[in-house]
């Protein structure tokens, strides 16, 4: 499931959405009943749990509300980070990027581009940003409790489902051995 293709992945239909990926729907049926968690999505889980929850997820399983909700966010962040092909997908970068520097203050214009520009996409990404945003709605809706605003979610979801094909590759790159390592003067 994780680093295949949107395509590639389970998916089930979801009323109102149409086909979404099976794990994405697994765990929002989760995170829905922690909404009110502080912090969720901008603190980070356990990534020993975490990795452990990506393996039972590859390997068919379905996971349940008695996993902790931030290592089911991290997961989640990481199953869009781990695509291919982000969510927003590398052919409408360009086009995504420019309108949020262009109309970045007029948020009602930067909003109808950028709904426009998700009718660009393949099928199940629409389907799976729809669902994802229906999501991240409810969540915002309770940012009294959880402080995950609808400015806080972006910055801590936006880089796992928009990003560009030179910073994919730069993230795996490995480290030359010297860079990075600071030297005595």
């Amino acid at each position: 499931v994780f680093g295949n293709s949107l395509a590639s992945v389970p998916k089930v239909s979801v009323d109102q959405f149409g086909l979404v990926p099976k794990v994405l729907v697994n765990l929002v049926s989760i995170l829905d009943n922690h909404l009110e968690v502080e912090g969720l999505f901008r603190k980070t889980g356990s990534m020993a749990r975490m990795k452990e929850l990506k393996n039972r997820v590859d390997n068919g399983e379905t996971l349940d509300d008695e996993c902790s909700p931030l290592d089911v966010a991290g997961l989640m962040k990481q199953f869009f980070r781990d695509m291919p092909d982000p969510l927003l997908t590398f052919e409408l970068y360009d086009s995504f990027m420019e309108c949020f520097v262009n109309l970045g203050n007029d948020n009602a214009e930067c909003s109808d581009v950028t709904c426009k520009l998700c009718f660009f996409l393949p099928e199940v990404n629409l389907a799976t940003v729809r669902y994802l945003m229906s999501f991240l709605s409810r969540l915002a809706s309770k940012s009294a409790e959880n402080k995950m605003d609808a400015y806080n979610i972006a910055v801590c979801v936006a880089p796992n489902i928009l990003f560009s094909l030179q910073s994919k590759k730069e993230l795996k790159k490995p480290a030359s051995l010297s860079g990075g390592l600071m030297t005595p003067s």
